[in-house]
């Protein structure tokens, strides 16, 4: 967090699972207009984790992204590094992370960040 997401406050409850390969687990929040956000995760266990951000529609199956991380190993985050994401809708939309383990086996933590 002090690297990824400097200066940001916690914007809802650590999210954490035992995962096996392929295994996900999903976060909803409120993607709220003049806010910027931040999502960090990291594994011990796993050697691949990623990390989605989508917004959450009620037609089945259409949820675009709002954006994925790039990075490679153990740790992932989305809108790092003072590069966080903000809406483009003057309206709250619902939104999620989705947190996997793409290889490995292990603990994942994720966090979301706000300012």
């Amino acid at each position: 967090a002090n690297t990824e997401a400097p200066g940001m406050a916690k914007e809802c409850p650590t999210v954490a699972g035992n995962f096996q390969t392929g295994q996900t687990l999903e976060s909803q929040f409120s993607f709220q207009p003049g806010k910027c956000y931040t999502v960090v995760a990291v594994g011990a266990g796993p050697t691949e984790v990623d990390i989605e951000m989508q917004y959450v529609t009620p037609i089945p199956g259409l949820n675009p992204s709002i954006g994925h991380d790039s990075q490679k190993g153990a740790q992932a985050s989305i809108g790092g590094k003072g590069n966080c994401l903000k809406p483009l809708s003057p309206m709250a939309t619902n939104a999620k992370f989705i947190v996997r383990a793409v290889s490995g086996a292990g603990l994942i933590a994720a966090q979301l960040y706000s300012k």
